[in-house]
């Protein structure tokens, strides 16, 4: 019957759980996987710090120190006074200083004057010399106008794109007074991107003018007897 069933169930569950609890300890212990067992075997960083401070003793680096530093003074003896090279020493000397002091003594406001302001201004005043001096020749084209004329005088005697040295003259000085990273990178870049359209424009001009590639073997593209 129901109730005769219920009891062995019941008697069943009993058994089954006092037999469980009944079993050792050990024999419920899971077991660690190696990779586990490793982790928990090998030391932790912190541990290792410790060892390593432990072993630390500050007479080994006096005596390395020592060592180096006498080997440097026997360096400095060595060889013919003049001949080894002292004034790249110095003034590689000279530059950490600088670097180190955050500008250049005596001439530093000097250069930032004709690095800054100076390049801005000179750069303005020669695009403004290449434009007059072009007069109705200016274009913002590669391609030459219809009227276009050689022109080889004023500023154009010494460099063959005078507007485009002031473009990028006045783009470094602005970047250098504003104090602009990214204004000097763009300034780069700017002349990078000139050189590649006046060279564009030269092959039109080589076209259209048969004097022009003489004019190139006789005056500089940028900047006078360097480029």
């Amino acid at each position: 019957n129901m109730k005769g069933l219920a009891l062995v169930v019941g008697l069943g569950l009993c058994a089954g759980a006092g037999a469980f609890t009944a079993r050792p300890a050990s024999a419920l212990r899971l077991r660690r996987s190696p990779r586990l067992r490793m982790a928990t075997e090998s030391p932790s960083p912190i541990e290792g710090l410790k060892k390593a401070v432990s072993n630390f003793e500050i007479g080994d680096v006096k005596d390395k120190a020592m060592v180096v530093g006498g080997a440097i003074k026997d360096n400095l003896t060595q060889g013919q006074v003049g001949e080894r090279g002292e004034a790249w020493a110095a003034t590689q000397l000279v530059f950490l200083l600088c670097i180190l002091l955050g500008g250049i003594p005596v001439v530093g406001d000097v250069i930032f004057t004709l690095s800054g302001p100076g390049l801005l201004l000179g750069g303005v005043a020669l695009i403004s010399s290449g434009i007059l001096e072009l007069g109705a020749s200016t274009t913002p084209f590669v391609a030459p106008t219809e009227g276009n004329k050689l022109k080889t005088t004023g500023p154009y005697a010494y460099i063959r794109h005078p507007m485009y040295t002031g473009a990028i003259a006045a783009a470094f000085g602005f970047g250098v007074v504003t104090g602009s990273v990214d204004r000097m990178l763009l300034a780069g870049l700017l002349a990078i991107f000139l050189d590649q359209k006046a060279s564009r424009e030269e092959e039109a001009l080589a076209e259209k003018h048969v004097a022009y590639d003489t004019y190139k073997e006789e005056v500089s593209k940028f900047f006078p007897a360097l480029y």
